[in-house]
């Protein structure tokens, strides 16, 4: 899909264009043991806006009441969007931790830490912090949008990977109003089912999607980057 948007948009051949998209880092954003604890740890990373979804992941947690979990909102923002996500943080009883932008070394150790993330976007391109995320061992609750599926591929075998349905939107920051009540049930429930596996079985076993975390190390992406460079070179020769 990429190869044909580009070629169209620069008027040139979609063979002649190679999508080779970017890395994680590997070495940061590794795999330990969890802690196995009655309270959850979930985080967020990302801007604090509406277009990533964060008021509708917040009302959908605040809704999850019989089970222990905690929130870690990490990123920033401005304005009103901001506003608005940090307020309704501070209404959910000391169970977020809001805790601004932090350095990718503050943010892999807080993925390791925890047992599930959450990407509740309703526009995104490629998040590789999905990639991060997982590579920490973390469960994943994300929206079913065209780069989260080209990044994750065939989640199905993976059940410690759900996709939530994309409500109709009115514009990238404001679903229909009358699919938002389904949109913040259908993140209630999935993030439940979650909640309710991480403190059942915190640590995952990342054998389904090796190949798929492999592809995005930066070694991953110099491997498809080099027969395209070679090739390339020989033609000019």
């Amino acid at each position: 899909v990429q190869k044909e948007e580009i070629g169209g948009l620069y008027g040139i051949p979609p063979e002649t264009v190679h999508v080779v998209g970017a890395g994680y880092n590997d070495r940061l954003f590794v795999q330990t043991a969890k802690c196995a604890s009655r309270t959850v740890q979930i985080v967020y990373a990302g801007k604090l806006s509406r277009a990533k979804g964060v008021p509708w992941m917040l009302r959908s947690l605040s809704r999850i009441t019989s089970k222990s979990w905690h929130l870690h909102l990490v990123g920033g923002g401005s304005g009103a969007e901001m506003a608005e996500c940090l307020r309704l943080a501070d209404r959910m009883d000391g169970r977020v931790t809001a805790h601004g932008p932090v350095s990718q070394e503050t943010l892999s150790g807080i993925m390791r830490r925890s047992h599930l993330f959450v990407l509740p976007s309703l526009f995104e391109g490629l998040p590789l912090v999905l990639l991060e995320a997982l590579a920490s061992g973390c469960r994943i609750v994300a929206t079913e949008l065209p780069g989260v599926k080209e990044l994750l591929g065939d989640v199905r075998s993976a059940d410690f990977i759900e996709l939530v349905q994309v409500p109709r939107l009115v514009n990238v920051d404001e679903p229909v109003k009358e699919d938002q009540e389904a949109f913040e049930k259908n993140l209630q429930d999935t993030l439940s089912r979650q909640i309710t596996a991480a403190g059942q079985r915190p640590d995952i076993d990342l054998t389904p999607i090796e190949d798929r975390l492999a592809a995005f190390t930066w070694q991953g992406v110099f491997a498809k980057i080099q027969p395209i460079y070679y090739k390339l070179s020989q033609k000019k020769t």
